[in-house]
């Protein structure tokens, strides 16, 4: 009887380790389908401002080349979409750099963490086969048995383990990269942006209101 409340309790416990696993890979799944969720709309934003650059780049351009009466203008305007248009080509950049580095690694946690559901499931079914074997050899007073089938659940408990172990971990590791990833990605756009925009802020101080008048 000490054996079979023993093996009952031992099947507690695991459900219980089960559970706890099943349940911070969900609250993972949940967290990081939100992350996903903001970055990719941040990611559209950004596509769509690149856009709206774009036109501002075109815009200017035509108004500068078909200026014909006021010389700085001209010069400058052009300057200045050129200018625009390099600020879309950086944000070219910046876009891939999110949508490769950022978004991609993000929406695939819904996999990632279904298939760790799936393996717990697996472990669990097999820890619960091993429970009833070991019962069932209790009964029978199978000792070697017995002894065999108690390393195996040992075992299966251990691998339930080392499997939560690794995910949290690689969940944690790929957090940090990741944003990381972003982090870098914006700086770089930003201090090379700010490089452009200040050409382009020259490009328009060049514009002469009383020579143009001339």
């Amino acid at each position: 009887m000490n054996m079979f409340r023993a093996s009952k309790v031992e099947n507690i416990e695991c459900e219980n380790q089960a559970k706890f696993v099943q349940e911070r890979i969900l609250a993972t799944e949940e967290k990081l389908a939100s992350l996903c969720t903001v970055f990719g709309t941040y990611f559209q934003k950004i596509c769509r401002l690149r856009d709206a650059g774009d036109d501002i780049a075109s815009t200017v351009f035509k108004y500068g080349t078909e200026e014909v009466i006021n010389k700085t203008v001209k010069i400058n305007l052009v300057k200045f979409a050129e200018s625009m248009a390099t600020i879309g080509d950086l944000g070219e950049s910046r876009i891939s750099v999110i949508e490769q580095n950022v978004v991609k690694p993000f929406l695939q946690y819904s996999t990632l963490c279904r298939n760790a559901k799936n393996e717990v499931r697996n472990l669990l079914s097999a820890k619960e086969n091993e429970l009833s074997r070991r019962r069932h050899l209790i009964k029978i007073k199978a000792e070697t048995e017995l002894s065999k089938a108690a390393a195996e659940s040992s075992q299966v408990q251990r691998a339930l383990e080392e499997h939560i172990e690794i995910f949290e971990r690689k969940k944690i590791l790929d957090i940090k990269t990741i944003l990381m990833e972003f982090v870098m990605s914006e700086l770089r756009f930003h201090a090379e942006a700010l490089e452009v925009y200040t050409e382009a802020y020259r490009s328009l101080m060049e514009i002469n209101v009383d020579s143009d008048f001339q």
